[in-house]
C-alpha cells in the first residue's frame, strides 16, 4: 500500500510531479527510445565501444597507402640490383624498361625519406593519394575516438572500492581526460601539420609541432593503456598467477570475480581473504589479448626509437629506412589494436554483468 503521508504522494498530479515520480522509478519518458537511466547507460557504453572500434579501423586504413609505396620502392631497388648483377649484359634496354614500370609510384617518395623514414614523412604531401588518405583517415579516427569518451565508458576504474567520490573529482579523472583529449588530438596534429624537407623559418616550427605531437600523442596512448592494464585491472599480476597455476602450482586459486565461494574438491568453501584481491581474479579474453599486445607494443616502440636515433646521428641506409617504416607501422597498429580490442569487448559484452 502506498504511503499517503509523503509530500510527493499528496502533491497535485501534473506533468512536473509525474516526471519527478517517473525519474524516481528510473523512467524518463515512455515515448523516447531511451526511456530510462539504464537504457541511457547501456546506449552510452555501446556507442563508446562502436566509435572506439571505428576509430581504430580508420587508423588501420591510414597506414595502408604508405606501405603500398614502400613495398614498390623495395621491389624497384631489388629489380635494379638483380638486373645490374645478372641480366644487364644480355638485354640492358628491356630490363631497364621493366624496372622503370614502378616509377609513377616512386615519384611519391619525398626527397628526405632516407633521412626521416617515417610513415608521416611518406604522407606529408597532401597532393598525393597517400597524403590525402592518411590525412582523412587519421582525422576521422581522432574524431571518432574523441567523441567516444572511451576512457570513461570502457575500461575499469583504478580504485574499485572508492565509492565516496566520482572519478571526475580525483586525479584519475584528470588522467583519463588527458588520455582522451591529448592522445587523440595529438594524432590529428601529426596528420594535419607536415614535416617539410630542409625546414627553414616557419617550417622549423611546423617540424617541431609535428614531432612533439607524435611523441606526446602516441606516448600518452601507450602509457595510459599501460597504466590501465597495471593499475586498473592488474592484468600482469593476474596473468602471472594464472600461468603459475597452469604450470602446476595448485596452491594458487583463480576465482570468478562474481562468486563469493570457491569449489574445493567436493564442497564449497568461503573464499579466503587473500583471494578477494584482484590479483587472483580470472582474466577476460580481452585482458589476455590487450596484455599480450602491450608487451609486443613496448618492444616494437623501443626498437623504433632506437632506429630513429641511429638515423638522427647520421646512419643512412635503405635497409634501415625500410625497417624504420615497418616498425612505426607495426607500433601504430598495435596502439590502435589495444583500442580495437577494448571497443570490441564493449560491443559483445553483457552490459548487465561486467567483470572487473
Amino acid at each position: 500500500m502506498a504511503d499517503t503521508n509523503t509530500p510527493m504522494a499528496n502533491a497535485p498530479r501534473n506533468r512536473r510531479t509525474e516526471s519527478i515520480l517517473d525519474e524516481e522509478q528510473g523512467k524518463i519518458d515512455e515515448d523516447l527510445p531511451l526511456n530510462s537511466f539504464t537504457a541511457i547507460h547501456q546506449f552510452m557504453r555501446r556507442r563508446s565501444a562502436w566509435l572506439c572500434v571505428a576509430g581504430a579501423c580508420l587508423a588501420y586504413i591510414a597506414f595502408i597507402p604508405p606501405l603500398l609505396v614502400v613495398v614498390p620502392l623495395m621491389t624497384h631497388q631489388f629489380c635494379l640490383e638483380w638486373a645490374g648483377g645478372v641480366v644487364e649484359m644480355l638485354a640492358p634496354a628491356a630490363n631497364q624498361t621493366r624496372c622503370m614500370g614502378l616509377q609513377p609510384i616512386l615519384d611519391m617518395i619525398p626527397e628526405d625519406f632516407y633521412d626521416k623514414a617515417t610513415v608521416s614523412n611518406l604522407s606529408s604531401d597532401f597532393s598525393t593519394p597517400t597524403g590525402r588518405v592518411f590525412l582523412a583517415c587519421i582525422l576521422l579516427s581522432s574524431l571518432a575516438l574523441l567523441i567516444s569518451d572511451f576512457p570513461f565508458w570502457l575500461p575499469r576504474r583504478w580504485k574499485s572500492k572508492d565509492g565516496q567520490h566520482s572519478v571526475f573529482d580525483s586525479g584519475e579523472g584528470a588522467l583519463r581526460f588527458v588520455w582522451l583529449v591529448v592522445g587523440t588530438l595529438s594524432a590529428a596534429i601529426v596528420a594535419v601539420i607536415p614535416s617539410p624537407a630542409e625546414a627553414q623559418g616557419y617550417n622549423v616550427l611546423l617540424t617541431a609541432m609535428h614531432n612533439v605531437g607524435a611523441v606526446v600523442g602516441y606516448g600518452v596512448l601507450v602509457f595510459m593503456e599501460l597504466a590501465q592494464l597495471h593499475l586498473g585491472e592488474n592484468v600482469f599480476r593476474r596473468a602471472r598467477n594464472a600461468i603459475r597455476r597452469y604450470l602446476g602450482n595448485k596452491t594458487i586459486v583463480m576465482i570468478d570475480p562474481d562468486v563469493k565461494y570457491q569449489k574445493l574438491e567436493d564442497k564449497y568453501e568461503k573464499l579466503e581473504e587473500q583471494y578477494k584481491d584482484r590479483d587472483y581474479w580470472e582474466l577476460n579474453w580481452d585482458q589476455w589479448l590487450r596484455g599480450a599486445i602491450m608487451i609486443v607494443e613496448l618492444a616494437t616502440g623501443v626498437t623504433f626509437i632506437a632506429v630513429q636515433g641511429a638515423l638522427f646521428f647520421g646512419v643512412r641506409s635503405q635497409a634501415v629506412a625500410y625497417y624504420s617504416v615497418f616498425l612505426e607501422t607495426g607500433f601504430a597498429l598495435l596502439i590502435y589494436g589495444d583500442l580495437f580490442v577494448m571497443g570490441l569487448h564493449g560491443c559483445v559484452m553483457d552490459i548487465y554483468k561486467v567483470k572487473p
